[in-house]
């Protein structure tokens, strides 16, 4: 009888840990999706099922190795679609923008050549903002030089324009800036129209 009993529990014990371990199994088999470049069938970027609802859509241009449309996960920093992109070309200008800003859906990233980013900088110093009002600013992606082209934007402000996007991700709206320190309504009122998120 004791034999029985015996048999009987070693059986249910085996049978539970055969449902945890399926479960377990179960659990971790996570459907891949692959984003493949047509060009070179070779995947560009993975990701998890999970995931897949998470992406964001950003528009390379430029100098990098692969330029064209990228899927990344929602978050994603320039560095890492740059590198997506197959990295910098050697004429590239690494250091003109800032490669920790994080990302938003429907950017477009324009990597600037080396003499390229040097006419930009010589445009910026030659002309502000308010002489040409048709060239607006990207408050998420513009170097600190760039921002003070804006009426009323220092060097503090513009340290402080930067450091919120990288703390918080940039920002959603132009309205936004007004949660810098210092940018109220009637500095907001000067720099509106010279200014864009995307």
């Amino acid at each position: 009888m004791k034999k029985y009993i015996r048999y009987i529990f070693t059986c249910v014990i085996t049978i539970i840990l055969g449902i945890l371990y399926s479960c377990e199994r179960q659990q971790n088999n996570v459907e891949v999706a692959y984003s493949v470049d047509e060009t070179s069938d070779t995947i560009i970027t993975m990701t998890t099922a999970s995931e897949a609802v998470e992406k964001i859509c950003v528009h390379v241009t430029g100098y990098v190795v692969n330029p064209g449309v990228y899927y990344v996960p929602e978050g994603s920093r320039v560095f890492e679609v740059i590198e997506l992109a197959g990295g910098f070309l050697d004429t590239a200008d690494k250091d003109y923008l800032n490669q920790a800003v994080i990302l938003n859906d429907g950017q477009k990233l324009h990597i600037y050549s080396k003499e390229e980013a040097a006419t930009a900088n010589q445009s910026i110093s030659d002309s502000g903002a308010e002489q040409n009002p048709n060239k607006l600013v990207n408050i998420n992606t513009a170097t600190k030089e760039e921002l003070m082209t804006l009426p009323g934007i220092g060097e503090s402000k513009a340290e402080s324009i930067i450091a919120y996007r990288q703390e918080n991700g940039g920002f959603k709206t132009i309205e936004d800036i007004m949660k810098i320190s210092g940018i109220k309504d009637a500095a907001f009122s000067k720099i509106k129209n010279y200014i864009c998120t995307n």
